[in-house]
């Protein structure tokens, strides 16, 4: 079957672009905006979980991101004085991941678009719904039917507003920091990811290939401003190697926000459906967003080809039905992984002594299973 059908690709992040590849290759070639202009700020690490592997994997781009990503033996969790309280022997318990440079990522998904030609600085407008498409008007005031919509456009989607506009974004109650490595910072090891739990501080250490990924979180009032906001000071309980980053690290070199989730009870309207952050945006203490977010593309281009397109109306329904408690599972575990990171006095002391006991599976379960 040559499945002929029009396709609309609201976003064109690492979920919008591997959706637009997975495409490509049932030869289907969708359309794809990108209210961004260009792609020079595409952000600093990233992590993939198997989940997202094996979606690499259809792409046949698991070779490449192996040689320019570094996938960690263990977890080692730290006190502030870098006395280990747990490690986890990741890799011996089958998960394999691969951290790396989210926009070496983003051009490896790109560079598999041979006839997906993404439009910059464009995104969608107006969404009128007709019997069996959906007229779309567009910010630079084209309009065009489609028989199909997805929307991954980020925490902050547009599509998601149209389709949902009483739904919103919850912040998480945390604030985050991350960037490079600064040159000149020698690690203990460059082999496992390493965090320091503190006192309702965070700070996390991801070998990548060529950086090392640098976060700090900690929980704020939005109303502070934080990319004025005194980090040197703030995490002074997380030990002396912030110290040191914090002296060589440059303000303009850092990205910095609050960290939001996004729990809805529906993906979809008719023929308009949400994926990745858009429809499922996680704490990041997991490491599972991206792997998530790649997964809704490989089962939603699964289901595009599928279905004839005058069915595409039943897509939304089958996704969520397939998607939707895994992922508010792994959602779940997230929001409560992230939570427990920064408690504080004396909270903290308990939950050190229970990471010391409890069984390995109880934390990588999650992640084995998706």
């Amino acid at each position: 079957m040559k499945n002929k059908g029009r396709v609309l690709i609201v976003g064109a992040g690492i979920t919008g672009t591997a959706l637009a590849a997975l495409l490509e290759q049932k030869g289907i070639i969708p359309d794809v905006v990108e209210r961004m202009p260009n792609w020079s700020k595409t952000g600093f690490g990233i992590t993939v979980m198997p989940v997202g592997l094996e979606v690499l994997r259809k792409l046949e781009l698991i070779t490449k991101v192996r040689s320019q990503g570094h996938s960690a033996e263990s977890l080692r969790v730290l006190t502030p004085n870098g006395n280990l309280v747990r490690q986890f022997h990741i890799k011996k318990d089958g998960i394999d991941s691969i951290t790396m440079d989210r926009a070496d990522l983003h051009a490896a998904l790109r560079a598999k678009l041979s006839r997906t030609h993404i439009q910059k600085g464009k995104t969608i407008e107006i969404l009128d719904h007709k019997e069996n498409t959906v007229e779309v008007t567009f910010t630079d005031g084209e309009k065009k039917e489609y028989d199909i919509i997805i929307g991954s456009d980020g925490v902050h989607s547009l599509t998601r507003r149209m389709i949902l506009p009483k739904s919103h974004e919850e912040y998480s109650g945390a604030a985050v920091w991350t960037f490079f490595l600064p040159k000149g910072i020698e690690l203990e090891t460059y082999a496992d990811v390493q965090q320091v739990w503190s006192n309702r501080e965070f700070m996390g250490l991801f070998p990548g290939s060529d950086h090392v990924a640098v976060t700090f979180s900690a929980p704020l009032d939005q109303s502070i401003d934080l990319d004025h906001y005194d980090l040197d000071k703030h995490f002074d309980d997380v030990g002396v190697l912030s110290h040191e980053i914090f002296s060589k690290m440059k303000s303009e070199e850092m990205f910095s926000g609050f960290l939001n989730e996004m729990k809805l009870g529906t993906w979809y309207q008719d023929r308009v459906i949400l994926a990745g952050d858009a429809a499922h945006a996680m704490m990041p203490a997991t490491g599972m967003g991206a792997s998530m977010g790649m997964r809704d593309a490989y089962v939603l281009a699964e289901l595009i080809g599928q279905i004839e397109p005058e069915e595409w109306h039943r897509v939304g329904p089958v996704y969520q039905n397939a998607r939707k408690r895994v992922v508010d599972r792994v959602q779940k575990d997230a929001h409560v992984m992230g939570h427990l990171m920064l408690w504080g006095s004396p909270l903290k002391e308990i939950r050190n002594e229970v990471l010391k006991w409890i069984p390995q599976f109880v934390v990588t379960h999650s992640i084995k299973n998706q």
